[in-house]
């Protein structure tokens, strides 16, 4: 998951999303994107925007972007 040290934003929602047992669809509805916008996000197609990757890991995953970051790590 982790790519020479770096952990990505697209890293953190899918170990998020995983944790929480929810499909990309289910976090795009939530979060108030559109699935392909999440997908791409996802598969760092397109870089996810700071404030919505911190956003989605309070709001939808319920986990604090460092703890998330920290298990990133740890994998």
């Amino acid at each position: 998951m982790v790519n020479g040290g770096v952990v990505r934003g697209c890293d953190l929602l899918i170990l998020g999303r995983q944790l929480r047992q929810l499909t990309q669809e289910e976090v795009a509805e939530l979060y108030g994107v559109s699935r392909s916008t999440y997908w791409r996000w996802e598969k760092g197609m397109t870089p996810v925007p700071y404030d919505d990757l911190c956003a989605i890991c309070a709001t939808i995953f319920k986990l604090e972007l460092d703890c998330l970051r920290g298990m990133a790590d740890a994998a």
